[in-house]
């Protein structure tokens, strides 16, 4: 049966469409005053490259499992590592902590090691909660609800190892493929952005409805990217702990 799903779904991620118009990068010039809950994760380890995180309480950081995790050890990487720079851009950033926990998703560590481990398994479990060091109350935070309408362009950003202090906007970014663990995105995510918000815009507050987890397809496929769904049921949920 598990299989069976991998199989539809890889079948949806490979259906083409060459009406579909290529997407642009676009800089965010504004990116402080907009986007200061955004920012880079690091880890200080050269494969483990950087990330993105999204601010969504004082001190708890939304992003990647497979940001914070060492892929040789396959152990989540030392707290004192781990920095967060909430909105960066242009080198500069608006504050920046340290880790003082992390925690994945507990199914994701027996996931990675697990050979029978389907790829959207994975993907699904590929999720961590970042507990800084120095708490933020000065910033503005996003906010994790659940986001019953995803039509229309949504908001992805993140950062890339190509402009690896810069903010990208990935202008026109649309939910194509919705299930009730996954969101399939129309545009290309670059590496970098792993761990980065899916956005929609409510009541003028900014709702996060999925981690960005991976790129797939190719150039012609509809959906160029992989979300896991995240809302305010389900993350505490999985972080139990974290959310007393």
């Amino acid at each position: 049966m598990r299989r069976h799903v991998l199989f539809v779904f890889l079948a949806l991620l490979s259906g083409t469409a060459a009406h579909a118009e290529q997407l642009q990068l676009s800089i965010s010039q504004d990116a402080r005053g907009e986007w200061p809950f955004i920012g880079q994760v690091s880890h200080g380890y050269d494969k483990l490259g950087l990330c993105t995180g999204t601010l969504i309480a004082p001190d708890k950081v939304l992003t990647a499992a497979h940001c914070v995790v060492n892929p040789d050890s396959r152990r989540i990487a030392p707290f004192h590592r781990v920095r967060f720079r909430a909105g960066l851009h242009d080198g500069e950033e608006v504050a920046s902590s340290f880790a003082a926990r992390i925690d994945v998703h507990p199914r994701y560590l027996d996931a990675l090691n697990d050979k029978a481990t389907l790829p959207l398994d994975l993907f699904e479990y590929d999720v961590a909660l970042v507990s800084l060091k120095h708490p933020m109350p000065q910033l503005m935070q996003a906010h994790v609800s659940m986001v019953q309408d995803m039509s229309g362009a949504v908001s992805v950003l993140g950062y890339q190892k190509d402009s690896k202090e810069v903010l990208v906007d990935y202008v026109g970014c649309a939910v194509i493929l919705r299930d009730p663990r996954f969101l399939g995105l129309s545009c290309a995510v670059q590496s970098g952005t792993s761990g980065g918000p899916v956005l929609k815009q409510i009541d003028g507050e900014w709702q996060v409805a999925g981690v960005v987890v991976a790129r797939t397809g190719t150039k012609r496929d509809d959906i160029k990217g992989v979300a896991v769904r995240i809302d305010q049921d389900r993350l505490p949920a999985i972080f139990p702990d974290t959310f007393r």
